[in-house]
């Protein structure tokens, strides 16, 4: 992969763990600043939820005026509450915007017109006309498609660059409820003819379940692939990956709120009975609290275990993990929106008051939950990661870990297992001086690389790159994957080989005793197309800051993969020191796109015990705090952290599994 690239994110993304301290000093709940869209004298409300971009924009839209003279405004706000851009529409805006992977605003309006707005400046990059109104929020997929619906009774798919159609999906009436995206790129909508539709990502229908009354809002996806939804029929539905019934819930009155799923698969859904109501993964009720007032709003996780919400009773809700009030924040206006929290301590809010509400939260977003609020994330991208996908298998072509290399239980060492028949070229390098031209400091002067069969023992070693027999070949190779020059005459190491199938492992070790930071590398250069990299892994320190393990992989195609941040177990083989409570966050660029911590919970706990198995993974103990996540990635360039919780420090052990296709 283009290593600098990876270095300077990884130093980046290590300071942020830094500083970003949820509400530190400040009292949760308390109002930062709210901005006021319109004058008090004037006609509008909010509706629209706020999404939260990269950098901490907070995009929203405003309705203005009455209904027999309407118009609309899309506005992004700084994180002081200093307004940023702004742009005006011929009708309301009440669809919540979703931020793309490159920072596009993506929000529809009531005109029938779905923008795409530079994020930074507000420019229209283009328009779709549906030539009815579009009050449903938008998704985007794995290959990045936009999707979503309107009232011309279809659901769009157009492509994110140009806004061209790929294609529509009928139905029999409108489409208010927000699309959803799973692991294999089908999408979830509801209609107002009382069916949720999936359809696959070439518009064709997968399967659909009628319920008895209208769906207005979006769906919920499990981390075991089941969705979640609420009907005006009163019910909570839970559907399996296949549409068949898993369970039903009744509340009280019509739903009209979207839930959102905790980190242990317990479902969260509010209903116009003024219930909140929390449900176990089986669809049994742990405890339900009544608000006062109708609940159209989704909640949104915090890591502690609590939850905040709006309702109709002109308030915020925050709700501890038993569903007790912790706080209660009134605004001058009813509710509807969904509130978002940032990792950094904020939770944003929108009212019919027609004003942009901060507070500080002293906990931020709970990001190991499987879809922690409204569209699943601050940027409302409604795309599940978490789960097996059928979208086709693609390679492991290249492993990356920079981290400290020491000595002793806490040497680096990077493992691979290459699967199939056949042989392929493997170029190995263990970096150290340097890493000093991509500003990193404490290099590991003199690196050693050695590589071991387990059945064989040592295979091969390198200390000084330029002294390797197959030089030229080495050089070739870096520049056939697109890997970094080494200098001339640099103490970097490395061994180009070609393997065959079987489990070896790479140390990176100072060659006179010494320690520092060293970035191990495994590349897949080629060979035979029946041989493939399965299994590739990393033991290190891990520390804080910018001393969390960090590895870096890239995939060449759609590919399900089990990804482990293993520290208590390591204690099985003899590895002291380990780190007890690992998380493992899987990152795309800047984008956090799943977080794990306590697997054992999750709702995929038994189908990712099952993988394990299947792809021989040495066995978790039931309730271990190693982390997984079971993911399903379209190709592209991915970083694996693995951090301790709470500032925990230790040994842990990264492992990326290829799922068989």
């Amino acid at each position: 992969m283009r290593l600098n690239k990876f270095l300077r994110w990884a130093q980046g993304a290590a300071i942020g763990f830094l500083l970003s301290v949820p509400g530190q000093g400040q009292t949760d709940g308390q109002a930062l600043w709210s901005f006021s869209t319109l004058s008090t004298a004037a006609t509008g409300g909010i509706v629209s939820s706020p999404a939260v971009g990269a950098d901490g924009t907070i995009y929203f839209g405003l309705e203005i005026g009455a209904n027999s003279n309407p118009s609309g405004r899309i506005l992004a706000i700084n994180p002081d509450g200093s307004p940023k851009w702004s742009v005006d529409t011929t009708d309301w805006v009440d669809a919540t915007p979703l931020i793309g992977s490159d920072g596009t605003v993506y929000v529809g309006s009531w005109n029938g017109i779905m923008y795409a707005l530079d994020g930074q400046t507000g420019d229209i990059k283009w328009t779709v006309e549906t030539g009815a109104f579009i009050v449903a929020s938008a998704a985007q997929g794995p290959d990045g498609t936009i999707y979503f619906g309107a009232g011309d009774f279809l659901l769009h798919a157009v492509d994110p660059t140009t806004g061209a159609e790929k294609w529509t999906y009928p139905v029999e009436d409108w489409i208010f409820g927000s699309p959803a995206v799973d692991p294999s790129g089908n999408i979830y909508f509801g209609s107002h003819d009382d069916r949720l539709y999936v359809v696959d990502s070439d518009g064709e229908l997968v399967w659909s379940v009628l319920t008895g009354g209208d769906i207005v809002n979006g769906a919920a996806l499990m981390a075991d692939s089941t969705v979640v939804f609420g009907s005006r029929d009163k019910y909570v539905y839970a559907i399996n990956v296949d549409g068949s019934l898993r369970w039903t819930y009744e509340t009280g009155d019509s739903i009209e709120a979207a839930p959102s799923i905790g980190p242990d698969g317990s479902v969260m859904i509010g209903s116009t009975d003024g219930f909140l109501y929390r449900l176990s993964a089986a669809g049994e009720l742990i405890w339900r609290v009544n608000l006062g007032a109708p609940v159209y709003s989704t909640p949104a996780w915090r890591e502690d275990g609590s939850v905040v919400v709006g309702a109709s009773d002109f308030s915020l809700h925050a709700l501890d993990s038993s569903g007790t009030e912790i706080w209660k924040y009134e605004m001058g206006d009813w509710v509807d929106a969904s509130p978002v929290v940032t990792g950094d301590g904020r939770i944003y809010i929108t009212s019919f008051d027609k004003k942009l509400h901060a507070l500080s939260s002293t906990s931020g977003a709970d990001l190991g939950a499987e879809w922690g609020g409204f569209q699943r994330g601050e940027r409302r991208s409604a795309w599940q990661i978490r789960g097996v996908g059928s979208q086709g298998a693609g390679r492991l072509k290249n492993l990356s870990v920079r981290t400290q290399a020491l000595s002793g239980s806490a040497t680096l060492i990077a493992g691979m297992v290459l699967g199939g028949t056949g042989s392929r070229e493997l170029l190995m390098r263990g970096v150290g001086p340097t890493l000093a031209d991509f500003g990193v400091n404490g290099a590991l002067s003199d690196p050693r690389v050695t590589l071991i069969k387990d059945d064989i023992g040592i295979v091969g070693s390198n200390d000084d790159w330029g002294d390797a027999i197959n030089v030229s070949a080495i050089t070739t190779a870096a520049t056939t994957v697109g890997a970094f020059a080494l200098p001339a005459g640099s103490a970097d190491a490395v061994i180009l080989d070609t393997l065959g199938a079987g489990a070896r492992t790479l140390q990176v070790t100072g060659a006179s005793g010494t320690t520092g930071v060293a970035l191990v590398e495994l590349y897949d250069v080629q060979g035979d197309a029946g041989a493939e990299l399965i299994n590739i892994s990393a033991r290190s320190q891990v520390g804080t800051g910018t001393d969390i393990l960090i590895a870096g992989f890239v995939l060449d195609g759609p590919t399900t993969l089990l990804i482990r941040g293993v520290g208590p177990t390591l204690t099985d083989y003899g590895v002291t020191g380990v780190l007890a409570d690992p998380v493992v966050q899987i990152f795309r660029g800047t984008e956090l796109l799943a977080q794990g911590n306590d697997s054992s919970i999750a709702s995929d706990a038994t189908n990712i015990s099952d993988w394990a198995q299947s792809l021989s993974a040495f066995a978790l103990p039931s309730g271990s705090k190693d982390a997984v996540l079971l993911v399903t990635l379209p190709a592209g360039v991915y970083s694996a952290l693995i951090k301790g919780q709470d500032g925990g420090t230790g040994v842990a052990l990264a492992e990326v599994y290829l799922l068989p296709e």
